[in-house]
């Protein structure tokens, strides 16, 4: 949806009518300032004036603001349909595509309890920190202090690993 937000023309009209009763007004209270004439009613037709004016532009703001509500409500709807729930979609996709392989054989809960029970090592620069556990490792991951391309020593292990395939290969 790439058309701009256009202003309802009832609050376009709303200004109008406004600027001609502020105009109408000015002319009152200068007849009432400069003849003399009928003073009072000049100046009364004058206050009102400028008060009707004020609740034009009040109603003309008003509706305004509802019809830039509805065209950016138009907007959130629009892009929910046509983005975010295809994303959602794709997620949902690869969730129920990850937990068909978690329902696999080989990654029963026994075998993700003795992989909660194995010590890891990560690499931090040059230097190996740890032994912690698969659950550590996950809040480091977390807390941003390991990223996916983070090495990780397995006990047990000939090399070391991404942590996304060790996170991967473990997960329930």
């Amino acid at each position: 949806m790439s058309t701009p937000y256009k202003r309802p023309s009832i609050s376009i009209l709303l200004d109008a009518i406004a600027g001609v009763t502020f105009a109408a007004s000015a002319f009152a209270l200068a007849a009432h300032f400069i003849f003399k004439t009928n003073a009072e009613n000049y100046l009364a037709l004058g206050v009102a004036g400028i008060g009707m004016g004020i609740v034009y532009i009040a109603f003309a703001r008003v509706i305004a603001c509802l019809g830039q509500s509805a065209y950016y409500a138009e907007r959130l709807i629009h892009a929910a349909a046509n983005d975010i729930y295809p994303r959602l979609k794709g997620i949902e996709e690869k969730l129920s595509s990850s937990t068909a392989r978690a329902a696999a054989p080989a990654e029963t809960a026994e075998a993700a309890q003795a992989a909660a029970m194995v010590h890891y090592y990560y690499s931090e620069g040059d230097t190996a920190e740890g032994p912690v556990t698969l659950g550590d490792l996950r809040s480091l991951h977390f807390a941003g202090v390991i990223d996916n391309a983070t090495l990780i020593y397995r006990e047990g292990d000939t090399a070391w690993t991404p942590f996304e395939e060790i996170y991967e290969a473990v997960a329930v």
